[in-house]
């Protein structure tokens, strides 16, 4: 953006960021939304130093939520159970299976050492989800379009699953890797997708037509291609 005028940083970036750089959405959108922040975390590799904390950090809390939805819906869709009204209570009973299986290697698993409040945040992460679950029940009805199809769906990833998505734009073209948190299909093949949020994030239509929320929009060009 013309800040940066030494040659040598120059070509040293645009080697690096070259047409076969593989993108992440995630640092897609903190360039748009901050390229300086871009700069210092992506290129000069700087970190904010964190206080060491007993118990669950946002980042490993966010994590274990994921965990434990990833499980439940797997669960679902082998099982066929769409979340309706109807089948609330059932899944409801998947979600504390899933979760009796997460929790007990989640500070392992996310390099946490447990609190006095370790008890407490199970509880409360639970009562979290199953205020998730019964919402999207509620929503659905008594017959739900979608049904659950497939869970963290990577691409540009594994050699063995999809490559990298290739985006063409009127200027430039670059190729993105990710992994989709939830896909969900309905019976004539249209996709939809859902990615999991924890913070207090939200993004308008408007944010989506500035460019400034790259994610869902970017995943679901990439279910369209590799899972339509």
């Amino acid at each position: 953006e013309g800040v940066i005028q030494a040659p040598s940083i120059q070509a040293e970036l645009a080697a690096r960021y070259g047409d076969l750089h593989v993108w992440s959405a995630s640092r897609l959108n903190r360039y748009a939304n901050c390229p300086y922040g871009f700069f210092a975390e992506q290129v000069l590799k700087l970190e904010a130093l964190q206080d060491t904390e007993e118990g669950l950090d946002a980042m490993q809390r966010g994590s274990l939520l994921h965990a434990i939805l990833e499980e439940m819906y797997k669960r679902l869709t082998r099982l066929e159970i769409a979340p309706t009204q109807d089948s609330v209570e059932t899944i409801l009973g998947q979600l504390e299976a899933s979760c009796a299986v997460v929790f007990p290697s989640a500070p392992q698993r996310y390099g946490f050492r447990p609190s006095p409040l370790w008890e407490y945040e199970q509880k409360e992460l639970l009562r979290l989800l199953r205020a998730l679950v019964v919402w999207e029940c509620e929503e659905n009805g008594s017959d739900a379009r979608f049904r659950p199809y497939l869970q963290e769906a990577g691409f540009g990833i594994r050699e063995s699953g999809p490559q990298p998505l290739e985006v063409m734009g009127e200027k430039a073209q670059f190729r993105l890797r990710g992994l989709i948190d939830r896909i969900d299909r309905d019976p004539a093949g249209n996709l939809r997708v859902i990615d999991y949020k924890s913070g207090s994030t939200t993004w308008s239509p408007n944010d989506l037509k500035k460019g400034l929320a790259l994610q869902t929009t970017l995943y679901a060009l990439a279910a369209e291609r590799f899972w339509s």
